[in-house]
């Protein structure tokens, strides 16, 4: 099957918002990036969705423009009417990437405040997070100091500023640190974060 040019580029300009979208949330998210392939697919998803939104606006648009004509008032015409207008100067790539970047955020949002998969949880969809892993999911819910427990029976006390979203890669960056020995709290002088290895 030989593609033209301008096939090629219609074809890239439909997937476009896809990619966009994706790109956001796997830049803007502690989810490891999968396989080319399922990336290609996770795009593909991105693609529908960005479609689907597009027309859906469109469809909020006609149904606007129509009850502002069978009611007569005349402000929310004329109001639809310079909207209209100014989405027909607006090249609908633009208006595609637009939405694009709105979607990619409106996803990494959230994904990093497991606000779908709380609502699930809730009512008894399932018991999953929607962080990358337990380890992941234990720092994003508890923000709490934390003692962690060194190799060479030494006990680091701090705040979790960041970590990784993978225990076996990466490190935590901690700060307030202190050290415990027994009960006794000691200040860790001079030093305002420590990065320790996961």
């Amino acid at each position: 099957m030989n593609l033209t040019s301008n096939e090629i580029i219609t074809i890239l300009l439909f997937l476009l918002p896809g990619f966009v979208t994706a790109a956001i949330f796997f830049s803007y998210t502690s989810h490891l990036k999968p396989s080319p392939f399922e990336r290609v697919i996770q795009a593909l998803v991105f693609t529908i969705m960005n479609h689907a939104a597009v027309e859906a606006i469109r469809l909020c648009g006609r149904t606007l423009h129509w009850l502002s004509m069978k009611l007569d008032v005349v402000w929310i015409y004329v109001t639809v009417s310079r909207v209209a207008s100014i989405f027909d100067l607006v090249p609908e790539v633009l208006l595609y990437v637009v939405i694009a970047v709105l979607l990619g955020f409106t996803a990494v949002y959230i994904t990093n405040n497991d606000t779908f998969h709380r609502i699930l949880r809730k009512y008894k969809f399932t018991v999953e997070d929607s962080y990358p892993s337990e380890w992941y999911s234990a720092f994003a819910q508890s923000r709490t100091y934390v003692v962690l427990h060194l190799i060479g029976q030494r006990r680091l006390y701090g705040w979790p500023k960041e970590w990784s979203g993978n225990p076996d890669n990466g490190h935590l960056l901690i700060s307030e640190c202190e050290w415990l020995d027994g009960e006794q709290r000691i200040p860790v002088q001079g030093v305002d974060t420590m990065l320790i290895p996961d």
